[in-house]
């Protein structure tokens, strides 16, 4: 899977970007989950995305959004204030 922006934490990046590539900010596209713009300076992953009778794209995802696709809305608070207090950075 394919990154942009920074990774998460930066000093120690989280096991998802390992041997992940760094691809450039893909601004203007939509991300798939929000339907908001990609903008310069967001963070997120390019993922495989295939809708029914569509063929295979490689679509962005801002951060948040894939992990508040993964761990639901009321989880990704409890990880963003536990992050936040564990790396000193934002989620973001």
């Amino acid at each position: 899977m394919d990154y942009f922006g920074a990774p998460y934490p930066k000093a120690d990046p989280a096991p998802i970007y390992v041997g992940a590539t760094h691809v450039p900010t893909p601004v203007g596209q939509a991300c798939i989950y929000c339907g908001k713009s990609i903008l310069a300076g967001d963070n997120g992953f390019m993922i495989p995305f295939q809708g029914k009778d569509v063929a295979l794209t490689i679509e962005p995802w801002h951060r948040l959004c894939f992990l508040e696709s993964t761990f639901g809305p009321e989880l990704l608070k409890i990880v963003r204030e536990q992050g936040e207090e564990e790396f000193g950075e934002s989620i973001y």
